[in-house]
């Protein structure tokens, strides 16, 4: 059971991950300004399908770093449930800052994404 647990407070927080990726793909993608009716269709289509896809591997890189920050530091060093949650909270954030500062250096100064 305690397995179980585990396993669906890890999927809650990758969810939580993935969601908050995908509000950071929202900002930094410009709103597509093009029409939706005919042929312009398929360009609104890859936009979203780009836009996902983008903020589901941010999210999943998210989700790794914060499953293992987790599993090696936090649960081993914080034992009270409530100061728990209220530093995973904190740590989600502080990496997800990390991951768009890595992500913006990447895209923007050394230009490789």
């Amino acid at each position: 059971m305690r397995i179980f647990k585990n396993i669906v407070t890890y999927l809650f927080w990758i969810v939580v991950s993935i969601l908050i990726a995908l509000v950071y793909a929202q900002c930094i993608i410009n709103p597509n300004a093009v029409s939706e009716d005919g042929f312009w269709y398929l360009l609104h289509l890859f936009f979203k399908i780009g836009m996902l896809q983008m903020a589901l591997y941010i999210g999943l890189i998210i989700a790794f770093c914060f499953i293992l920050i987790d599993v090696f530091y936090l649960k081993k060093n914080l034992k009270y449930k409530l100061k728990l949650n209220k530093y995973r909270v904190i740590a989600l954030f502080v990496i997800t800052v990390f991951v768009i500062i890595v992500h913006y250096i990447l895209e923007k100064i050394i230009d490789v994404i």
